[in-house]
């Protein structure tokens, strides 16, 4: 994958049952703090339509390099091990490069 495309993620997060108000807060913590991001296109968090423990993060990053620093930022890491109980199980995260 050529190192100067966007790369699009799509992540899937599944709460616990009764966890979802604090994994949401948790979630537009780190959306807020990754939108500013130099190498952030796009970072949008979005739930299930009548399925509230069931959220997808949609994320387009500049190059491949600019997600690989996303994370190691200390939100990412900070998010990545508070959300960890929260979870019912492994998040399933997505990647897409742009082939047109």
């Amino acid at each position: 994958m050529p190192n100067n495309l966007p790369i699009v993620i799509i992540a899937r997060l599944k709460a616990e049952a009764g966890l979802e108000r604090e994994l949401l807060t948790e979630l537009r913590s780190l959306v807020e703090a990754s939108q500013k991001e130099e190498g952030c296109i796009q970072y949008t968090l979005h739930r299930l339509e009548d399925v509230p423990t069931d959220f997808l993060i949609y994320e387009i990053w500049k190059s491949p390099k600019s997600l690989d620093e996303h994370t190691l930022q200390p939100h990412y890491l900070n998010f990545s091990l508070k959300a960890a109980s929260m979870l019912a199980e492994q998040p399933t995260i997505d990647k897409f490069e742009k082939v047109m």
